[in-house]
């Protein structure tokens, strides 16, 4: 089979088969997913293996999902793309405001270094949410240069849920 293009399915509706449901650790690392974590089956990543695809908008754990490609993750440091999968094609937030008017132009008092060393941080997120979530901050960079950064939203009621 031929290798998968990652670009290609940007904005393309998909099937995520999901291999390492929302609530579950990692089989190596021990670290806990997040969201639902799959791939997107008969299709050949960099790695050799599927192509791998993270689902937003699904908040319990599932076996398989369809939904729209709102976003790719670019690796430099290996030839693994990851899909973001939107179950409802909603971009929740966008570097490209322009397109996505219900988007911010920025985020008030936003500091990339404001967690410190932490990956992630609790709170209501500088009042964006009525609710505690976790959020974690990803720098996307591009040349070694920050170019922006991918924000990732979990309600700490879901995680709490998760964990008892």
């Amino acid at each position: 089979m031929e290798r998968t293009n990652a670009k290609d399915y940007l904005g393309k509706e998909v099937m995520v088969e999901i291999d390492r449901q929302l609530g579950t650790r990692h089989p190596k690392h021990n670290f806990m997913y997040m969201l639902n974590y799959g791939f997107i089956p008969n299709t050949i990543s960099g790695d050799g293996e599927e192509l791998d695809a993270y689902l937003l908008g699904e908040f319990e754990p599932v076996s398989s999902s369809k939904g729209q490609v709102i976003a790719i993750i670019h690796r430099t440091n290996d030839d693994d793309d990851k899909l973001i999968v939107s179950k409802d094609g909603k971009v929740i937030l966008s570097a490209q405001s322009g397109n996505y008017p219900s988007a911010p132009d920025s985020i008030k008092d936003f500091d990339p270094a404001e967690s410190g060393s932490d990956r992630s941080q609790t709170g209501d997120y500088h009042g964006y949410f009525d609710n505690d979530v976790i959020t974690v901050t990803v720098p996307v960079t591009y040349g070694y240069s920050p170019k922006g950064y991918l924000m990732i939203h979990q309600y700490t009621s879901v995680v709490d849920t998760m964990t008892d």
